[in-house]
């Protein structure tokens, strides 16, 4: 699949070769991708719901600065299970002077969820770069940068914290997340299909992780290929320091003055 990757109004736009036929109405096949029926693979249409997730301006929270690198909505009214590994892989809004690094700190993600939370019913979130063997010129998830594992909650919400020992996660701008979940089926809980990706980029497919093949690229037939979430970051660390201490002597001057 060729892509181009532009900014646009302070945003990061994913622009796919099979552009024509997704304003057609149609999701474009894409090179390796299998096709998932919506109506017999594991879909689950639920009644409409609001959103979990309004869109998040740059905001001070305590000494950070976050703002948010990646989101993708849904209306919440289809959502899409596997029990293998499967997530979406996407390009995240990264400033001009982040050395093409994003500084991660929350992965934010709402499911269907219709269950009661106890021990041995999990979700693990994994995060990885895209430098692993190619599938016809086109990269697969490699390189783990982060993963972890927790009871799933039984509120259809989750916010993950990717912060190292209180440093943000260091990750390239286009990488792949990941969900496994464990001891729940199809009728209990489901990724949102997301119909919007206000910020950042994807690729209108998805990445499952089968045992015996190894990565596969699949498509939602009949429905948009990406899923709800949303990635928080903060600035590079030296220019949020930059930030943080120039706030700090400007409060002492005004002091001073007073």
């Amino acid at each position: 699949m060729n892509k181009a990757v532009s900014f646009e109004g302070g945003r990061i736009v994913a622009v796919l070769a099979a552009a024509a036929a997704l304003a057609a109405g149609g999701i474009a096949a894409q090179a390796a991708a299998q096709t998932d029926n919506v109506s017999t693979n594991k879909v689950v249409e639920v009644g409409d719901q609001s959103s979990g997730l309004g869109p998040i301006s740059l905001t001070a929270a305590g000494s950070s600065l976050k703002y948010v690198a990646y989101e993708a909505i849904s209306p919440q009214t289809s959502s899409y299970f596997d029990s293998r590994e499967f997530g979406d892989e996407i390009v995240m809004n990264t400033p001009s002077w982040s050395g093409g690094n994003a500084y991660l700190t929350d992965f934010i993600l709402d499911y269907y969820a219709n269950f009661t939370a106890f021990p041995g019913r999990n979700i693990t979130l994994s995060l990885y770069a895209m430098d692993g063997t190619p599938i016809d010129d086109r990269a697969t998830p490699g390189t783990l940068l982060f993963t972890t594992t927790s009871i799933i909650s039984s509120s259809g919400h989750m916010e993950f914290d990717l912060t190292q020992g209180g440093a943000p996660l260091v990750a390239p701008a286009q990488i792949a997340w990941t969900v496994k979940i464990t001891g729940l089926t199809e009728s209990n809980v489901g990724l949102w299909v997301a119909d919007d990706v206000p910020v950042g980029g994807n690729f209108g497919d998805f990445w499952v992780y089968d045992e015996a093949n190894g990565w596969e690229l699949h498509q939602l037939e009949g429905a948009n290929s990406d899923f709800q979430a949303q990635v928080l970051a903060v600035p590079e660390p030296s220019v949020w320091a930059l930030m943080i201490g120039g706030g700090a002597l400007f409060l002492a001057v005004r002091r001073r003055r007073r």
